[in-house]
């Protein structure tokens, strides 16, 4: 009887480790095969350190089969090692199960304690380490109550496999409390029960284990019917792509054959011509033999690019591929967007140029320049016929503002000037000077008009006559061509006027009589006898008489009438108030060949009472003036001698000022001691301006020199006269004094009072 428990024992306690032997190296084997499968390594290593302790324990005492000759003190050490290292294990193993429940900090305690218990078995003799197990062993049974705490909780969270792995543990847990209490002899079962409890929980996670690996093989099997399902629609999407890919290619083909537009890339670091490009681009450029891979350049060698700008754009386009796009956009202002192509025949073509960077999609570098040309040649020419259009539709209403007969004197007194500037310059020696005023003459009459295009072309040429002014070195030619093209403006009013506006007075009913037909008229009735002529008749004559005298002479309120419209705009453009102006005019008219002498005397001194003498509003407020200044113009007749008075109540003359620029022109010598009135009397010099800042109205001290050179052109004079009390710190007052022939102006003043006396 003795020997058949003994034989049966050792076929169970054999069983046993053999099982825990198989899921030792099984579970070992699987963590091999997926190392980051860690509950395999750990399951691994708790049945390694129980198959230990039951090798040497057991009903049938297999160690003595296994081990033969195995000592006492051996035996003891590896049983006991056994169970210290198990515990930690196995709580290893479960907390990599569920890692959120189960503590880190208990496993690390448990595994310190285990390896203070272990190094007593090694260190301390067998009849010592025995003593303390029951210390471990509660423990131990400690541990394993947190452990239901925490089992509980990862069964409140559902988590997979919970149950399985609680029963295997409980049964775990009470064969291994049956033991420890079996050594006390006080166990309910009276045999040693721990392999039993061992194999069942290895069952249940043997269990479990073929759970997950079911699971895990359902999920591939899935996974492959959804890869191959996907492969299938991949394949289908691959074969549609390939479709329209195709069909893509086709349309690019077609449109780059089709497309009147030279597209083609730069690519590489040589900067070659790319493999795709439009067929016109041959067309375009007149290179039938261009073909990918050659450089860029071969398209570019018509047009009209210098040396150095070609070296600019072929740094440019070298620098930016391979590159971030950054360095394309920092050299991008180099590369010519519009350029001028001179084709075989002479035939020049505008082409419009594209620049675009292509990026690598993978490396975010630029792997190809996009270059696109288009001809605007036709473009071009209709926007210059447009804007041509627009200026000429400007110019008719700006002609159309203006009263014909007032035209042809604006136009003729213009073209004098310009016929006057084209001889100083034909001259051995040209007068800038003179240049200049007939320039600035023709810019104030225009504005004066409202010929704005006229006044900003004159404006234009004056900045090349300051130049000659100050002593700066320009070509004939420049200045030939600043005269010709206020010459041609000039000329092109003219044309709209009398041919496309047809406003020349040349109707039916309209008699053209030649001026000097009139004036011998006018002096024939100058010397008849009023005396023996009755009363219808001397009225008659005196009817005829004032006919004569309109068509000859033209008050001086009817001269001025153009120039005041002008105020009121150039007053706006200084931001002043329209001043009033005052003429106090004794009934003087002007003769007609004065008329021109007449009007550029008023536009320059009105222009320049404005711009120089009235203040802004505020500054007169602040003064205790009115907003609104006041021009004054008194004409007198004295002793064959006709005087006008000019004035207005501004801010006067700055005589240090002018003495300041005078000296600074060397215009005179800042020790020669000079008078007020010779102060004064230097802003007829020509160049002279108290202005810091050149505008379109002023600045260029040009319009005092042109009034003295009109005046003394009809032998006449003009000088300032000063207020009484003068200073040099202060705007002193001051009044223009011009001094004319009375031939200039109406003679027979006296006959219609002797007509009417007469009569």
């Amino acid at each position: 009887q003795i020997t058949r428990i003994r034989a049966a024992g050792v076929g169970l306690d054999g069983f046993a480790l053999s099982c825990l032997f198989i899921m030792t190296f099984y579970h070992f084997g699987l963590y091999l095969m997926r190392r980051e499968y860690k509950t395999a390594l750990m399951f691994s290593i708790f049945c390694g350190f129980v198959s230990i302790r039951a090798s040497v324990t057991g009903i049938g005492d297999i160690n003595r089969l296994v081990f033969p000759g195995m000592s006492h003190g051996l035996q003891k050490v590896m049983e006991y090692a056994g169970f210290y290292l198990g515990v930690p294990a196995y709580y290893a193993f479960v907390r990599e199960l569920y890692p959120q429940e189960f503590s880190k900090w208990l496993a690390r305690v448990l595994w310190f304690l285990s390896g203070v218990f272990v190094l007593s078995t090694l260190l301390l003799p067998v009849r010592v380490f025995t003593d303390y197990i029951e210390i471990y062993q509660i423990t131990t049974s400690l541990a394993f109550s947190i452990m239901l705490v925490q089992f509980f909780f990862a069964i409140k969270r559902r988590r997979d496999g919970v149950y399985l792995l609680l029963a295997g543990s409980m049964i775990l847990i009470f064969s291994t409390i049956n033991d420890i209490l079996q050594a006390h002899r006080i166990a309910p079962i009276p045999t040693m029960i721990f392999p039993y409890g061992l194999f069942f929980m290895i069952l249940f996670q043997s269990i479990l284990l073929a759970r997950r690996f079911s699971r895990a093989f359902s999920e591939v099997q899935e996974s492959e019917k959804k890869i191959q399902s996907l492969n299938s629609e991949l394949k289908q999407q691959n074969n549609i792509l390939d479709q329209l890919v195709e069909e893509k290619t086709r349309d690019i083909r077609s449109i780059m054959k089709n497309i009147k537009q030279g597209i083609f890339t730069v690519v590489g670091a040589d900067t070659m011509i790319g493999p795709e490009f439009s067929e016109h681009l041959r067309q375009l450029v007149q290179a039938p033999d261009l073909q990918s891979g050659q450089p860029y350049t071969q398209i570019f060698r018509q047009a009209r690019l210098s040396a150095d700008r070609r070296s600019q754009i072929t740094t440019a386009l070298t620098t930016a591929i391979g590159e971030e796009v950054l360095a394309f956009d920092v050299n991008s202002h180099v590369l010519p967007h519009e350029m001028q192509l001179q084709r075989s025949n002479g035939e020049a073509r505008s082409l419009e140029v594209d620049w675009n960077p292509i990026e690598n999609e993978h490396t975010g570098l630029v792997d190809k320049i996009l270059v696109s040309l288009r001809d605007v040649t036709d473009l071009r020419q209709l926007q210059a016929e447009s804007q041509r259009s627009q200026l000429e539709l400007q110019l008719i209403g700006e002609v159309l503002e203006i009263p014909p007969e007032k035209f042809d004197g604006v136009i003729h007194s213009c073209q004098k000037f310009i016929v006057d500037c084209y001889a100083s310059l034909n001259a051995g020696n040209v007068d800038a000077h003179r240049l200049f005023r007939n320039m600035h003459t023709i810019k104030g009459v225009a504005r004066s008009y409202g010929l704005t295009q006229l006044a900003d072309a004159a404006h234009a040429s004056e900045e090349v006559f300051v130049r000659l002014r100050d002593d700066k070195a320009i070509d004939q030619e420049w200045l030939s061509r600043a005269i010709a093209e206020v010459d041609e403006l000039v000329g092109r009013y003219d044309q709209l006027h009398r041919h496309k506006l047809g406003r020349k007075s040349n109707h039916s009913n309209t008699l053209t009589i030649d001026r000097s037909v009139i004036a011998e008229n006018m002096a024939s009735l100058l010397k008849m006898d009023m005396t023996d002529l009755n009363q219808d008749v001397q009225q008659r004559v005196e009817h005829l008489s004032r006919l004569f005298m309109d068509m000859i002479y033209t008050p001086l309120p009817k001269l001025l009438e153009d120039l005041l419209q002008d105020l009121p705009r150039l007053a706006a453009e200084l931001g002043k108030e329209n001043p009033e102006l005052v003429i106090r005019d004794p009934g003087i008219s002007i003769k007609h060949e004065a008329y021109d002498l007449f009007r550029n005397i008023f536009t320059h001194i009105l222009r320049n009472a404005l711009d120089h003498g009235l203040e802004h509003p505020l500054q007169r407020l602040q003064l205790g003036k009115r907003k609104q200044g006041r021009i004054l113009i008194e004409m007198r007749m004295d002793e064959g001698l006709l005087d006008i008075y000019i004035s207005d109540d501004g801010c006067g003359l700055n005589l240090s000022a002018i003495l300041g620029k005078a000296v600074e022109r060397d215009l005179v010598d800042k020790s020669k001691q000079l008078s007020d009135y010779e102060i004064a009397n230097m802003i007829f010099s020509p160049g002279l301006s108290t202005k810091d800042r050149v505008t379109a109205v002023s600045g260029r001290g040009v319009g005092l020199d042109a009034v003295k050179s009109f005046i003394e052109q009809y032998n006449g004079d003009i000088e300032i006269q000063l207020a009484a009390q003068s200073s040099l710190e202060s705007g002193v007052p001051f009044r223009f004094h011009i001094t004319l022939p009375a031939s200039l102006c109406d003679p027979i003043q006296a006959i219609v009072p002797t007509l009417a006396s007469v009569s």
